[in-house]
């Protein structure tokens, strides 16, 4: 007995000094933990662990097993086959190291399914080791790759929304995929050179960071900073052994409890975004280059996600600026429009009244250059506002029979003063067979004209502008042609570099020639849109010092038959009818408005006007009169004319009064919510023609026939009672001298050639004693000396009708 109590203790000595653990266990699967029943060896050295505490506690030796190997180690101890087997595996020390040992296990099965086993813990040889290090590190290679492709894959399909999101779970999942216990990602601020910890994930049980980690100084590390810049990783095995130059890393990172830290820069492109980093606070962690690679190719895809999310935001922010910017740009707009076309309502409209109750001739004129020069006003108040209706889609191409060669003539003589004041040769070259009336929209080319011509003047200090125009029929079309126009001068030109640049809004060519010159910069941004929108294009011929030219090309343009039709806008005499007595409610709170409107009304006294100074008081009145139609203003305090006419057109005893916008805006959004809430609507300023042609939809009303103009211009009037031998030597000189004359100011407004012409047939109807001519003759030399083309070409037609009346006659 004693000695094979000696033979136990021997042994037990030997083991002691063997590099092993020798060990016996004893599990039931069925029933509770197993538990070591023998011990020896250096258990301690290897395992950081005293015998007799394994003996008491089997448990704590499985919650050590690195958690990738627990499962497979705890298997292999509680199982029932009896064959030998060997199991490399990781062991995570006390010291936080993690250590790769290996067990040799030789199994019987006892009473009750008791399982025993002998066993040997030692160090793996070096080829097995490296034989399991590689079977591990491929299995975890492939796992690794697979976890970027799945999450890579999320990040590029995520919306803007949800990158956070999706940058915090890829965080979580390398993380786990790691076993370490913290992941996070800092941003470098470029202008501050601050880094921010933005985002982190943390393991169970492991203290967050993040909020500690903002606004550090990118100097406190500048190993960190010249690893990155040279696009290299931070790798600490054991932060406890930082060499002692790097003292301030120690102290950031010590006081997080982290013992392994790896850090692997974010570049997009060439620019250096951050870093992303894993934390290991539990044990050591090693890094194989291969794993180094796959992370950074990791963080690199994270880097483009946050990238992308930065971008799209930023391109968010600049269209929700532009927005806001545009919305701004639209309330000034709709503002301006107001604020001006109110007081022009009362300019335009009392002088019309004026020009259609006085008889002086003298005061007619006046008033006549008042008219012109105020619409005049009122088409550079539209063409400010054309050039955002242009950018938003409002603007309108409307095309119509024009006479084109009245369009020229018409701007040359607007500027024929200007160019004058500058010893400035102002002229037009059109091709002799130049298409009279093409079908094009006239505001709109007069618009770009006007553009071009002013333009022209304005940086030609001596010489000329020329106006040149040609066209090209289509092949096998003569009713289509190409048009050519070009605006040529003899200016300080434009370098070439700036022959695009000129085309922007608000754009002007820097320089010495350049800045005495003031404008906006609009007019040749506005020319382009218009041009572009008219289905032409327009380029710029120039060099600096040598002049510029401007060719503009409009294609397929309608050649038309049809003669455009006079305008008479202000001409109170084609309007002639009776309303049926009614009631009209004016809402204004201007009080020139309602003095317009009913001066406009002081000849049908059958129409009673009512009044109100607010949508309030416009609400009250017309429940109160229940009036046959309302002239409802937009804009006013209180209570607008939106919500006015909203109130009452809920209401049922107002509902079916038809309510006319009395509006100065010209925005097209505007217009479209004023066309759904109202019946129709009126636009500041306006002239009694277009008053009374909104009335005569809504109020019953007669229209007489005898709404010819008065007999000093009529055809008939205007023939003179002579005997056929005299009206046989009247037109014979008038055809001999005169009649070809006639026929060229039909399309050239000339003021000298006008007034040579009217002098000589002056002077041919007082050679047989003719009268009847002279009003109309007066009213051409007012129309010349005025520019009021309107007029000239009504009346210019007048007496050309009335000589091929008077030819007729003759042949009778």
């Amino acid at each position: 007995m004693q000695e094979s109590q000696m033979n136990i203790k021997e042994m037990a000595h030997l083991l002691e000094k063997l590099p092993l653990i020798a060990f016996e266990y004893e599990c039931n699967p069925e029933k509770s933990q197993g538990r070591f029943t023998t011990v020896h060896g250096r258990a301690e050295e290897y395992l950081g662990i005293k015998p007799e505490t394994l003996l008491e506690n089997a448990a704590l030796f499985f919650q050590m097993i690195f958690t990738a190997d627990h499962e497979a180690l705890k298997k292999l101890f509680e199982s029932p086959d009896p064959v030998t087997q060997s199991y490399a595996f990781r062991f995570v020390h006390p010291d936080k190291s993690l250590r790769w040992l290996k067990v040799k296990l030789t199994k019987t099965v006892g009473m009750e399914k008791n399982i025993r086993s002998t066993g040997f813990i030692t160090t793996p040889g070096d080829l097995e080791l490296t034989i399991r290090k590689n079977e591990e590190r491929f299995e975890s290679l492939n796992t690794l790759y697979s976890l970027i492709i799945k999450f890579s894959s999320m990040l590029a399909q995520s919306p803007i929304d949800e990158i956070h999101h999706s940058v915090n779970e890829a965080l979580k999942r390398l993380g786990e995929y790691a076993e370490v216990d913290r992941v996070y990602i800092f941003d470098l601020e470029t202008e501050t050179d601050l880094l921010n910890n933005t985002f982190e994930w943390c393991s169970e049980g492991t203290n967050p960071e993040i909020e500690n980690l903002q606004g550090i100084p990118y100097s406190f590390v500048p190993r960190w900073k010249e690893i990155f810049a040279q696009n290299g990783y931070v790798y600490i095995p054991r932060v406890s052994e930082i060499d002692p130059q790097y003292e301030v890393e120690k102290e950031i990172l010590e006081p997080q409890g982290i013992i392994s830290l790896l850090a692997l820069p974010m570049y997009y492109g060439d620019q250096f975004l951050g870093f992303i980093g894993f934390d290991s606070v539990k044990l050591e962690r090693e890094w194989s280059n291969e794993h180094i690679a796959l992370l950074r190719l990791a963080g690199e895809i994270i880097a483009g996600a946050l990238n992308r999310e930065k971008y799209e935001r930023s391109l968010l922010l600049a269209k929700q600026i532009a927005d806001d910017a545009n919305k701004a740009k639209s309330e000034f707009l709709a503002s301006m429009s107001h604020e001006i076309r109110t007081p022009m309502n009362a300019i335009l409209g009392f002088s019309e009244i004026l020009i259609n109750t006085i008889d002086d001739e003298k005061n007619k004129g006046y008033l006549q250059a008042v008219l012109s020069s105020g619409n005049t006003l009122l088409s550079l108040i539209n063409d400010i506002l054309d050039l955002s209706k242009i950018e938003t889609g409002q603007m309108e191409i409307m095309s119509e029979p024009i006479h084109i060669g009245s369009v020229f003539n018409e701007i040359v003589q607007i500027y024929s003063a200007k160019a004058q004041e500058k010893n400035l040769m102002l002229g037009i070259e059109v091709a002799e067979d130049f298409p009279k009336v093409l079908v094009m929209d006239d505001v709109r080319l007069r618009q770009i004209m006007f553009n071009l011509i002013g333009n022209a003047i304005k940086f030609t200090p001596k010489g000329n502008v020329k106006v040149i125009a040609s066209y090209r029929y289509l092949e096998s079309d003569h009713r289509h042609a190409d048009i050519f126009i070009t605006v040529k001068d003899t200016g300080i030109g434009i370098d070439p570099i700036n022959h695009d640049a000129i085309f922007k809004s608000f754009y002007q060519v820097e320089g010495d020639n350049t800045r005495k010159y003031e404008g906006t910069g609009l007019g040749l941004s506005i020319v382009h849109k218009l041009v572009n929108m008219m289905g032409g294009q327009v380029r710029v011929e120039s060099e600096l010092g040598k002049g510029s030219s401007f060719i503009l090309t409009f294609h397929k343009v309608e050649i038309s038959s049809a003669e455009p039709e006079p305008e008479t806008g202000h001409d109170w005499h084609s309007k002639s009818l009776t309303f049926s007595p009614a009631t009209i409610l004016v809402v204004d709170d201007i009080e020139f408005n309602r003095e317009l409107v009913k001066s406009y009304f002081l000849e049908f006294g059958t129409l009673r006007l009512i009044e109100a100074k607010s949508g309030r008081e416009g609400v009250e009145m017309c429940r109160m009169h229940k009036p046959d139609l309302i002239l409802m203003d937009l804009r006013m305090p209180e209570m607008n004319g939106y919500q006015a006419t909203e109130i009452l057109s809920n209401d049922p005893e107002t509902e079916s009064i038809p309510i006319v916008a009395f509006t100065a805006s010209s925005m097209k959004h505007d217009e479209a919510l004023i066309n759904e809430l109202f019946d129709d609507y009126l636009r500041k300023p306006i002239t009694r023609n277009q008053l009374i042609n909104c009335l005569t939809r809504f109020l019953p009303h007669l229209i007489h026939q005898t709404t010819q103009r008065p007999a000093s211009e009529t055809q008939e009037g205007l023939i003179p009672n002579l005997k056929a031998k005299h009206l046989t030597a009247f037109l014979k000189e008038f055809n001999h001298e005169l009649a070809p004359r006639l026929e060229t100011l039909k399309d050239l407004l000339d003021s000298d050639m006008i007034e040579s012409f009217l002098a000589d047939f002056d002077f041919l109807c007082r050679q047989y004693a003719i009268k009847e001519f002279e009003s109309l003759t007066s009213r051409l030399r007012q129309d010349a000396r005025q520019f009021d083309f309107e007029s000239y070409q009504r009346h210019l037609t007048s007496l050309s009708s009335s000589m091929d009346r008077l030819k007729q006659l003759a042949h009778k």
